[in-house]
């Protein structure tokens, strides 16, 4: 059996192309393109083990420190940890005092409500789209 066929019996197939790819991992192209971009990646490695402790610190930081715009501004380890619902619900309670006090700092309709999103998608489908919208109404 062709290696193409096995991996489609298990529901994964083979990509020659990247743009608008709907089966690849979201959380994987957002942690390669952070890393690529990264201040202090080096591009290369003198050896195996500077790679490995250079990736180990990074992933470190990634999980621990970095705070991802695609995650509402908290880090990895607080969405693991499920301190994301309390994070958000602080930062919601904070804007609506300060939308009280002082309405004209912010836009026509208020503070943007933050919500932890449980489901990712990269590339959605217009359907899929759609679905997302009609949830948040």
């Amino acid at each position: 059996m062709p290696f193409s066929v096995w991996l489609a019996t298990m529901g994964m197939f083979l990509s020659h192309s990247r743009p608008l790819v709907k089966n690849d991992n979201p959380y994987i192209e957002a942690f390669f393109r952070t890393l690529k971009y990264h201040a202090a990646y080096p591009g290369r490695f003198a050896t195996i083990d500077e790679a490995r402790s250079w990736m180990g610190d990074f992933i470190d930081w990634y999980n621990r420190t970095h705070r991802h715009s695609g995650l509402g501004y908290i880090t990895r380890e607080q969405r693991r940890l499920g301190e994301d619902l309390g994070l958000f619900a602080r930062r919601n309670e904070t804007l609506r005092k300060a939308f009280e006090k002082h309405p004209a700092r912010f836009p026509k309709r208020g503070p943007k409500e933050w919500k932890s999103r449980r489901v990712v998608y990269l590339n959605p489908s217009r359907e899929t789209k759609r679905l997302i919208h009609q949830k948040a109404a």
